[in-house]
């Protein structure tokens, strides 16, 4: 792992440890962004997932994408029309995602903290994963506006586990006490 700074803190630390380790134990919000947009973790020759029955709300969650005026226009100095926000359709909404996805990339990183770098390089991600996503599978995804904010969230999630989680793992092993319940 490298560091961008001399100031080395705690977590930073850790983090390294952890990545280097042949055992880490992480949650799956961590696990799942980490895995999949931040991108510091690799493959482990076995991956357990502990509480498997929740495996499709975490998921469901962590792909669900929010798009807010107030950070867009902090971030690359663009806000979402009111047209597209009250009238959008998904062809709309999918040159919009790519329009946001490509200004968010053309910020020199070098220029903010490493905190904004990171949370950048994960909306690029997060953006690039949505606009292929919608277009793969349309009906699978529910578009949410209001007046100054779009959200979208998939209704099902089984086919993104392989790619987002479980390819992750040589060997997936699923633990729960009730999944048998559910």
């Amino acid at each position: 792992v490298f560091y961008q700074s001399d100031a080395h803190c705690h977590y930073w630390n850790q983090k390294a440890n952890a990545i280097n380790s042949p055992i880490t134990l992480m949650n799956y919000d961590y696990a799942i962004v980490e895995l999949n947009y931040v991108k510091h973790f690799g493959t482990r020759s076995l991956l357990i997932l502990d509480e498997a029955h929740n495996i499709e709300n975490k998921l469901m969650s962590t792909m669900e994408v929010t798009l807010y005026n107030r950070r867009l226009e902090k971030d690359i100095n663009k806000v979402m029309t009111k047209e597209i926000l009250k009238d959008g359709e998904l062809e709309d909404w999918v040159m919009e995602i790519d329009a946001i996805r490509q200004s968010y990339a053309e910020i020199d990183l070098k220029d903010v903290s490493k905190n904004k770098a990171d949370r950048i390089r994960s909306t690029i991600g997060r953006l690039k994963s949505l606009k292929n996503n919608l277009e793969k599978e349309p009906k699978n995804w529910v578009i949410d506006t209001d007046e100054t904010s779009v959200c979208f969230k998939p209704l099902r999630v089984h086919n993104y586990a392989k790619n987002n989680l479980l390819k992750y793992g040589d060997v997936v092993i699923f633990m729960s006490a009730t999944i048998l319940s559910h």
